[in-house]
């Protein structure tokens, strides 16, 4: 090891490991890289240093000497000293919080905390999958931890492991840009110091080979306990296994009162697992009327007094809760004043004040158009699943004919263009999502009709995309496979021109994908997992459509890639949900920036999941995809919508954990669900074109 002194801001620190820089104002640490890290990336690159106290302190002393940090400062009326060890790959640090006043000193839950950014932000495509990382958090009490792994899921991660104390929450300090996910702060829940009294948290930051040794090393780690459950969407009566995995399992148990509604009803040990059988007691009712689901925190006792929780949502039946949805959305937001120029559309709706609402002129993403087709789509998935109920058929038949005129008149026009807003409104540029989306409306309309004109209009719409130069556009939800189905069997005679036409497009559209690889364009946002998202599922499509193995073979290249944006945290919000942090700004009453678990759009996940497993027959893929699916329907609750819910506990040092006011653009989780849940059986047309006898393999990756 070497030891340089620098003669700027910060002290290096080198290993055969690790490169270290510690800023000499601060103590904090401004670099953490691996020194076989050709890139050189940062993991802990952030506005401000790592390991700092969160909110306002003093820095007291900071001392270097040889691979020892030392640090005091004074905080909060506390006084806190920080001690941070470097020993080849990994850093001890130590957070020891005391009172040195004569009167006790009390903090609510969250007024503590640490700074503990990762270099999760958001350049082109070029400078993520080479220098950045995101950062998967779980504040699990005495079992926590954050991955940073970089965003080419390649290469080394930096594992953040508690040894000692618990951590409460997680904080978010950002800009208002929606590249920059922020930076986090974990934590301490309430605590009271008596004069004199101390405690201390403690962790290791690590390198590991990939999160697949970061799990295995989190089972094993003394003081932890890894927790699973087999879902985390749950009905009332359901049995659910969880395991959890630590150095005492013998110790584990759930730490339920009395009127928690869990029965256990088997426990099995199993080397350093123990696996425990429960369910919820049926008369737990989730469908009360006034919400279709309902968190259940379980809280876990392990080893000498230690804690961490599983969080549940339990559940309604799935397709009561989307028929609650509808009736809701047909009820309250759809326009029946024949004299208003929205008639037969939906609007906004906010449960603040009971109305709905709409932006018409100023902002894109609160009016009647664009994400708003989803609920007019859910609608047709909806029917095309079939609805015994006479009456209930009729209300939404009526419904989605009169959505489809609204849709006809004011946003889609007989060329196939497809405008920002009613009234064939449109922006300087003519936005490319909205093509997919509403392709996907008009074909689904043709399924549900049988009408050769809304087979036209989504051709029409199609090559009007394709015009605009959507070959090098990552749009979502364009419907290749299922449109060239459709054609092929279509027995209107200028079907086989179309089915040509489109096919040719399609396989344009997936040959770019495929020349382009990973050096993603940028979309609305630099790099997202809406942006991976689509170029796996386009290149599955063409798989589907051509039979040719190279689109399935980049497809699992880029599904890699796409799989690093979500992580297995044991909560229904997060495990397996893509990192989202600004879709409550631009969509939500509030306009929060922040992390949104779970936000709809992770369900494009699900459907690339749900398409792979049917083309390789991995059933591991049609699990992960039905979790996603059932996660995200706690975005419905009582018949009633919420664009987005905000996860952290504070951002910017306003107050997260809510379920935002207004009903916006997230009923296209009802078309995910209808489409790709297994659970809910998809019907055949469900089912995408297949061209190859290689389908049925099961894809090496």
């Amino acid at each position: 090891m070497a030891f340089i002194l620098k003669r700027f801001r910060t002290i290096n620190l080198k290993s055969d490991a690790l490169a270290v820089a510690v800023d000499k104002k601060t103590g904090g640490l401004r670099a953490i890289s691996f020194s076989d890290d050709p890139y050189r990336l940062n993991y802990v690159a952030g506005r401000r240093p790592f390991g700092l106290p969160f909110g306002r302190f003093t820095v007291r002393e900071v001392t270097c000497k040889s691979f020892k940090v030392k640090a005091r400062y004074g905080y909060q009326g506390l006084d806190l000293t920080v001690v941070r060890l470097i020993e080849g790959d990994t850093i001890t640090e130590s957070y020891t919080f005391s009172n040195p006043g004569s009167g006790p000193l009390a903090f609510a839950a969250g007024a503590l905390g640490i700074r503990t950014p990762f270099n999760d932000r958001y350049e082109k495509a070029a400078t993520c999958l080479k220098k950045r990382c995101h950062g998967h958090i779980w504040c699990g009490g005495s079992s926590t931890y954050i991955l940073g792994e970089p965003m080419n899921a390649c290469g080394s991660c930096l594992g953040l492991v508690l040894l000692e104390g618990e951590i409460f929450h997680y904080a978010v300090e950002r800009r208002w840009n929606s590249n920059d996910r922020g930076d986090f702060a974990l934590l301490l829940p309430a605590v009271t110091f008596q004069p004199g009294e101390n405690c201390t948290v403690r962790w290791q930051l690590k390198k590991y080979t990939d999160r697949e040794e970061f799990i295995s090393t989190l089972k094993s780690c003394p003081g932890f306990a890894f927790v699973q459950a087999e879902r985390y969407s749950v009905s009332a009566g359901e049995q659910v296994v969880c395991t959890v995995s630590c150095t005492h399992p013998e110790t584990v148990k759930f730490i339920f009162k009395e009127e928690t509604g869990v029965a256990v009803t088997a426990e099995e040990i199993a080397g350093s697992s123990k696996k425990i059988v429960f369910s919820i007691d049926p008369s737990f009712s989730a469908g009360s009327g006034e919400r279709d689901a309902v968190e259940k925190v379980l809280p876990i006792g392990y080893g000498s007094g230690l804690t961490t929780h599983l969080v549940l949502q339990v559940f309604d039946n799935p397709l009561a809760v989307i028929d609650r949805r509808l009736h809701f959305l047909i009820d309250h937001q759809q326009v029946r004043d024949k004299k208003s120029k929205f008639y037969g559309g939906f609007l906004l709706y906010d449960h603040e004040t009971e109305k709905t609402f709409v932006e018409d002129r100023c902002f894109n993403d609160r009016n009647a158009a664009r994400e708003r087709s989803g609920i007019i789509t859910s609608l047709l998935a909806r029917l095309i699943k079939g609805v015994e109920d006479k009456a209930v058929y009729q209300k939404y038949d009526e419904a989605v004919r009169l959505a489809l005129g609204f849709v006809d008149r004011e946003i889609c026009d007989d060329r196939g263009v497809v405008y920002e807003n009613v009234g064939y409104r449109k922006l300087p540029f003519q936005r490319k999502y909205n093509y997919g989306f509403y392709a996907l409306l008009y074909t689904l309309a043709y399924r549900y009709t049988g009408a050769n004109y809304y087979l036209q209009k989504t051709c029409k719409i199609l090559r009007e995309y394709y015009r605009l130069g959507g070959s090098h556009f990552y749009a979502i939800n364009i419907p290749m496979a299922s449109l060239i189905k459709l054609l092929e069997q279509s027995t209107h005679r200028d079907s086989p021109g179309l089915l040509a036409e489109m096919k040719s497009y399609f396989i344009d559209h997936c040959n770019y994908l495929l020349a382009r690889g990973t050096s993603y364009p940028r979309h609305e946002v630099n790099y997202e997992q809406s942006i991976v998202a689509p170029s796996v599922d386009m290149l599955l499509q063409g798989f589907q459509i051509s039979g040719k193995e190279k689109y399935l073979a980049e497809a699992e290249r880029q599904l890699r890639l796409l799989e690093a944006f979500s992580f297995i945290q044991p909560d229904f919000r997060m495990n397996e949900i893509a990192i989202r942090h600004w879709d409550g700004y631009w969509f939500g009453k509030r306009k929060m920036y922040g992390d949104t678990f779970p936000h709809y759009w992770s369900c494009l996940n699900a459907a690339v999941f749900a398409r792979y497993a049917q083309i390789t027959k991995d059933e591991t893929f049609t699990s992960r995809a039905d979790n996603i699916l059932l996660n995200n329907l706690c975005l419905i609750r009582g018949g009633r919508g919420s664009c987005a819910y905000i996860y952290p506990y504070w951002i910017n040092g306003k107050k997260g954990g809510f379920f935002d006011p207004w009903a916006n653009d997230q009923d296209l989780v009802i078309y995910f669900n209808l489409t790709f849940n297994s659970a809910l059986a998809p019907s055949p047309w469900c089912e995408s074109h297949t061209c190859s006898e290689n389908e049925t393999r099961k894809a090496s990756r």
